[in-house]
């Protein structure tokens, strides 16, 4: 059988001139290593996540263009590789297909026994980050159905010569690895009714969050076992985003054997070359996959996402609010490994509400973790505010004036808007660096924070995390960096705004999140609503259907009429206020299922509550 080269490379959206010189690159290491074919991602000309580029046809002309660089670089090895194509119909509608083009000697493959010189994507997912895939492209089945054939027809495997012999490649396309009988298509399966196969290939622009690869390695393991066919799995590693969320994408390419055993796999979170013959028996020793659902593997993601997203916005210095919390504490530290402890600057900033403990901690932080550092109170900027706001005399019509008053609310508003808008903004502007927001996914849910305020920033790289990860990751980074943050572990989550979140009283944060991390969890990633949550209450399962301790639910509600509360003050605020600073937050680093951003899709509308949970409520509170 042939020896195939994964390129596992970084792909760059938007410049496929650069990714053309990187593929360039790896062709020549790929002939070095005598290899027989190379294989590159999918999209690995144009990049995955284009937006509305898609649609220009000027750069589409322009990724034919360098598809053809490559063709005609090609020699005796094959070149595989993901671009996009497009043609317009007799009508003058224009058909976009995601293809995988095969390249010898410096021409085109696979016109043989199709009718074009790639392959077409088939399985067109509704996935987070390509959620518009199906309103750009044109997939196989469309084809199918215009030309009135069968899908197996759309699915031809391209004939490559290797040393004097013929061998049928079967290509598929990231989700086309995916189907099942029970999801259908099965590509697989359907290329095989109709063709011979020797060996499959994937081709892949797939995204990380915890488990992902284990999902991958379950799912073509079962394909390759299934179909009795060797299959080669090439991802990409680097970062891309769809301006709302950012996603990181970790590589771990690798060959799977014709009994659906990893026979060789390329590195993680690294470009690498994984040269190898394809399997053409069982017996090759089995190679075993690392388990990525762990907090390693969640800060390795983090460090990897911040520094490359960082990077393509030509972004080399942070600055972060230094509050002497749990939150800005993993923040800083994953900073600091991102960028370098000299790119760093923390800022405290004390209001009279902040504890002499937690200004502590913050600069005992910065100077373990050797970053820049400073403190800048904000006293009498706020009271400046106030007394301008509520000194001004405002007139109206007829010639009466009348003042402003601030509340309490609206006071601590304040303290975060000047300490996000005034100090960090300027800050960053006179040190040529970014903001950072540190919301977590919590505060982001229920808007538990200040718009302009502690949500500004260039990228927002905890807010797809809930609290206890942030808790988990200050405990791993205690353990494995050598930062002692245990008093930051310790304190009650606080934003000491006021006299009530005074920490060394052990007062903090409304928000108890042992209950209210697990409750917001199932809104967001689990798509549940407010009756289902009551009724899950009533039934005595909501512990379970959550994930939470009942201690934390008794605790956070001791009481029926104490618990429909809480949760009424929390759904009005997720479907309410949060919803206009979801919309106006920076780009959020995707870690989980479903982030905020492309993949949460909302309007700003009122909060609603269904019938069914209203007559359950007034039911309730009459037994009472």
């Amino acid at each position: 059988m042939p020896i195939v080269a994964l390129a596992q490379i970084h792909v760059v959206p938007g410049r496929p001139d650069l990714n053309v010189a990187k593929m360039l690159e790896y062709m020549e290491k790929a002939d070095e290593a005598n290899a027989d074919i190379v294989i590159f991602p999918e999209f690995s000309i144009p990049g995955a996540l284009l937006g509305d580029t898609w649609e220009d046809e000027e750069f589409l002309a322009d990724c034919g263009f360098w598809g053809q660089k490559i063709a005609m670089a090609s020699k005796k090895m094959i070149v595989v590789f993901g671009n996009i194509t497009s043609a317009r119909d007799s009508r003058g509608v224009i058909y976009r297909h995601n293809a995988t083009f095969v390249a010898q000697n410096g021409r085109f493959l696979g016109r043989d026994n199709f009718f074009y010189p790639y392959r077409v994507k088939t399985r067109l997912p509704f996935s987070r980050a390509y959620i518009k895939e199906n309103h750009y492209f044109t997939n196989n089945e469309e084809l199918a159905l215009r030309e009135n054939q069968p899908l197996s027809k759309f699915l031809a495997p391209v004939t490559v010569e290797i040393r004097d012999e013929e061998f049928n490649m079967g290509c598929a396309t990231c989700a086309d690895g995916w189907g099942t009988p029970n999801d259908p298509p099965d590509v697989f399966n359907e290329a095989l009714k109709h063709w011979d196969v020797d060996f499959f290939i994937n081709i892949s622009a797939s995204y990380w969050r915890p488990g992902k690869n284990q999902e991958r390695v379950q799912n073509f393991s079962r394909q390759a076992q299934r179909h009795k066919r060797p299959l080669c799995y090439i991802n990409q590693v680097g970062v891309q985003n769809n301006g709302a969320t950012i996603y990181t994408y970790d590589g771990n390419s690798c060959i799977y054997d014709a009994a659906g055993r990893i026979v060789a796999k390329a590195k993680a979170w690294e470009e690498d070359l994984l040269v190898a013959p394809i399997p053409t028996n069982c017996y090759e020793p089995e190679l075993e996959t690392e388990d990525d659902t762990d907090t390693a593997h969640l800060y390795q993601a983090l460090v990897y996402g911040i520094r490359h997203f960082s990077q393509s916005c030509s972004i080399e210095r942070a600055v972060l609010g230094l509050s002497g919390g749990v939150d800005s504490a993993v923040a800083a530290c994953l900073l600091t490994e991102a960028f370098g402890a000299a790119n760093i600057l923390g800022i405290n900033m004390p209001s009279e509400f902040s504890s002499e403990t937690t200004q502590n901690l913050a600069r005992k932080l910065a100077e373990d973790l050797g970053i820049n550092y400073t403190a800048i109170p904000i006293d009498e900027s706020i009271a400046h505010t106030c007394t301008q706001i509520e000194e001004a005399s405002i007139q109206k019509k007829g010639g009466k004036t009348w003042h402003l008053s601030l509340t309490d609310a609206a006071k601590e508003n304040i303290q975060a808007r000047d300490r996000g808008s005034r100090i960090l903004a300027a800050a960053a502007a006179a040190w040529k660096g970014a903001v950072v927001c540190n919301s977590n996914k919590a505060e982001v849910a229920v808007g538990y924070s200040t718009m302009y305020g502690d949500t500004v920033g260039y990228m927002a790289p905890l807010a797809d995390l809930w609290k206890y990860q942030i808790y988990a990751l200050a405990e791993y980074i205690q353990e494995n960096k050598n930062i002692d943050l245990q008093a930051i572990i310790n304190l009650p989550p606080s934003a000491e705004l006021s006299a009530n979140q005074a920490v060394d009283k052990g007062l903090g944060d409304p928000l108890y999140y042992p209950y209210h991390d697990y409750l917001f969890r199932s809104w967001v990633e689990d798509n549940a609503d407010i009756t289902q949550t009551m009724n899950a209450y009533l039934h005595m399962e909501l512990p379970n259907k959550i994930g939470c301790a009942g201690e934390a639910l008794n605790h956070a509600c001791p009481s029926l009429r104490y618990f429909i509360e809480d949760l009424e003050r929390w759904w009005l605020q997720f479907r309410g206020l949060a919803v206009a600073k979801r919309l106006q937050a920076p780009p959020i680093l995707a870690l989980s299922k479903r982030a905020f951003g492309f993949d949460f899709a909302e309007s700003q509308n009122k909060p609603y509550f269904t019938q069914e949970y209203l007559n359950t409520k007034e039911n309730l509170l009459e037994d009472k």
